[in-house]
């Protein structure tokens, strides 16, 4: 229990149905997953723990159920896929859902959002499911939150975003995709009552 305490207390919890899932902190000189694809091995995990994936918001959000929370909802670091009501919004969520099948899945705590989310690199055996959303066109690398990223990490997502749009991937078939970040800001300022 003390080795999994600090993980607690960083908010690094996640799940998936039924399977060991291993909480670990993001550690200072922890080996990057390497550059070639989505599939290299994540950072070593401090402790493995049940828990349960309730529900796949859309292409870059989830919530799972752990012991001390009933819902807590994870967004996955470093892409935005689109809208559920966006063209690609229901491939994006199938695409997650089914990255999210596979066991073990580890969550390393990036940080908490203003909507009350834990934002997490999210690994799903020795998937990078974030680089793999990316990778088959169904999330933008969302630079604007790079910061949040490794250097390794922005590199691998911005060319895994390259190859995605080289190739017509996903959304990259479409003549002109618009950015979900586009698309919420229009649809606020279209539910905006002022004249």
């Amino acid at each position: 229990m003390s080795a999994l305490r600090p993980a607690l207390l960083a908010g690094g919890l996640a799940a998936l149905a039924g399977a060991l899932i291993a909480i670990a902190a993001t550690a200072a000189g922890a080996p990057d997953v390497p550059a070639s694809d989505a599939t290299a091995q994540p950072p070593r995990a401090r402790a493995q723990v049940e828990r349960e994936v309730l529900s796949v918001s859309d292409g870059d959000s989830f919530a799972i159920r752990t012991p001390n929370d009933p819902r807590q909802r994870i967004r996955i670091a470093g892409i935005d896929a689109p809208e559920a009501d966006q063209p690609f919004g229901d491939a994006a969520r199938a695409h997650l859902s089914e990255l999210l099948s596979r066991t073990p899945l580890r969550i390393e705590s990036v940080k908490t959002d203003p909507f009350g989310r834990l934002v997490a690199n999210v690994y799903a055996g020795d998937t990078d499911v974030g680089l793999a959303m990316v990778e088959a066109g169904l999330a933008w690398h969302f630079k604007r939150y790079a910061k949040d990223q490794t250097a390794a990490q922005r590199a691998r997502y911005a060319a895994a975003e390259r190859r995605a749009r080289a190739a017509r991937a996903g959304l990259w078939a479409a003549p002109d995709p618009v950015p979900p970040w586009t698309y919420r800001a229009t649809q606020a300022r279209s539910s905006d009552p002022r004249p």
